[in-house]
């Protein structure tokens, strides 16, 4: 984060290319996120889940683009370093 910021203040172009990816992925994370939570209630209600069945599946599946993302960007960023 200070990276980030380091970079917002004095316009590195490597950085704020970086920033830019991180903020696109993140939106589409966001957008997948939803789909997938609305996949997953739809699911739970046509088979009757249980409440706390279904809030474990909506919240799973919600949280899933974005581990995915996490992952993915701390392999990248890790790369870049070495």
């Amino acid at each position: 984060c200070q990276e980030m910021g380091f970079a917002a203040l004095t316009g590195s172009t490597q950085n704020t290319t970086e920033m830019t990816r991180m903020v696109t992925e993140k939106m589409a994370a966001a957008t997948e996120s939803v789909v997938a939570a609305n996949f997953a209630l739809a699911k739970a209600v046509m088979t009757a889940a249980s409440p706390e069945t279904t809030v474990r599946a909506v919240s799973t599946a919600a949280l899933k683009p974005y581990g995915k993302r996490v992952r993915s960007n701390a392999r990248r960023l890790a790369k870049k370093k070495t």
